[in-house]
């Protein structure tokens, strides 16, 4: 008796343990979303990772071109939808917020990536931009001069060094043309690759000014 006792012990303290694994490997959790789609991209060839309809329809337009030699090694690259918000002040999301992954990535030459972008009543694509936000907190901003629009396919392109979260916005800031406010954010909200600059306030954290631009290896002096 003694025995099965300790057996119908053990039996649910295993079922316990594997019910507990389960909840802290729940798909819901933020830190890790499920990927939509992966891909082995090489440093030599590079290549490019489209999301359709039948990967994902919300991410479906979704891509990211990596040129040749943009990369230091082979890697996989995976593209998942973000539970982050990157709206902030008078910004509205204008479509999904996307996760590129791995965390950390580093191109050597500008990556393009293309967004869908979905657009509300009376909102119009000249006040589309594209704003991301990085693991530590940071903010990203492409404003609408430094992204191409694609109405016909309603997909908003920009250029990339680096990974994080990113989405189509609306600035609802009441600029007056496509142009209006053009050029980063001061402070965290720096401009993306060779978004214009004075200085290495005015670019992201991990990028910096030269020339005029922001940008990762910069050539030259770098402010």
């Amino acid at each position: 008796m003694r025995s099965a006792v300790s057996a119908s012990a053990s039996l649910f303290g295993l079922l316990v343990g594997l019910g507990g694994a389960a909840i802290g490997c729940s798909p819901g959790d933020s830190s890790t979303p499920d990927a939509t789609k992966s891909q082995v991209i090489t440093a030599a060839a590079g290549g490019t990772i489209t999301v359709t309809a039948s990967d994902n329809t919300a991410l479906a337009g979704t891509s990211i071109h990596i040129p040749s030699g943009a990369l230091s090694s082979d890697t996989t690259i995976t593209i998942s939808p973000s539970p982050v918000s990157v709206s902030h002040g008078s910004q509205a999301a204008a479509g999904p917020v996307v996760r590129f992954g791995p965390d950390g990535t580093k191109f050597l030459a500008a990556a393009t990536i293309t967004l869908p972008f979905a657009l509300t009543a009376g909102a119009s694509a000249n006040a589309l931009e594209v704003a991301g936000q990085e693991a530590n907190g940071t903010t990203l901003l492409f404003k609408h001069a430094q992204v191409t629009v694609d109405s016909a396919a309603s997909t908003v392109s920009f250029p990339v060094t680096s990974f994080t979260d990113y989405g189509a916005v609306i600035d609802n800031g009441g600029g007056t043309g496509p142009d209006a406010g053009a050029g980063p954010d001061a402070g965290a909200a720096g401009g993306g690759s060779g978004a214009p600059c004075k200085d290495g306030t005015q670019c992201a954290s991990h990028l910096c000014c030269s020339s005029g631009g922001c940008c990762l290896t910069c050539s030259g002096f770098c402010k």
